[in-house]
């Protein structure tokens, strides 16, 4: 769960951000957000390979972007579950007004081999900023992410972005607990959602 003053921090955040993008006639979206801890029908892990229970399902119409924390002897690994380029999520660009979008990451914890834990603690947010508005689409529009090269896709085209970054609700030297084979072992935030 997400902490009281963590909350506070993503709406000053988003507050500040949707103020910034109105002033230039211009919204964000949010991925992700809307069904708060729960997923929906038919969206479940598979905590056993440590992605979604239905990938040919919920990849397609994900409400959150997954990634794999891996522990290995230099620290912990963010690894991409889905292996290559996949949708994000989908937003309302019916409108040719949204000139950004935040997508819900959440991790799912290696404990040990075929065993996976998700633990909302490691949540973080990504958010990528375009240079204008998106070109009209429909009310779910989705954009698709190749995490190895960067490039953003958008109705089949590539899709630049002026800026992307990750979102930590917690500070970066926040140290966080996992345990791996019945061991506790810990990394930073930093760390963890370091880019490789």
């Amino acid at each position: 769960m997400i902490s009281e003053q963590d909350k506070q921090f993503e709406t000053e955040f988003f507050t500040w951000f949707k103020t910034f993008l109105k002033d230039k006639g211009l919204q964000f979206s949010q991925c992700g957000f809307k069904t708060g801890e729960g997923l929906g029908a038919r969206h479940e892990f598979d905590l056993a390979t440590g992605y979604w229970k239905e990938p040919n399902y919920s990849a397609n119409k994900p409400l959150r972007w997954l990634y794999r924390i891996i522990p290995e002897p230099g620290g912990l690994r963010a690894e991409n579950p889905a292996g290559g380029a996949f949708n994000l999520g989908a937003i309302n660009t019916a409108q040719e007004d949204k000139a950004g979008v935040v997508f819900r990451l959440v991790p799912l914890i290696r404990q040990g081999p075929g065993d996976f834990v998700q633990n909302n603690s490691f949540e973080v947010h990504a958010l990528f900023v375009f240079h204008g508005a998106t070109p009209k689409g429909s009310s779910a529009e989705p954009f698709n992410f190749d995490p190895e090269t960067g490039e953003m896709r958008f109705k089949g085209a590539p899709f630049p972005y002026i800026g992307c970054g990750l979102i930590g609700l917690k500070p970066r030297d926040t140290e966080l607990k996992i345990t791996e084979n019945g061991v506790e072992r810990s990394g930073t935030e930093a760390n963890i959602w370091r880019s490789d």
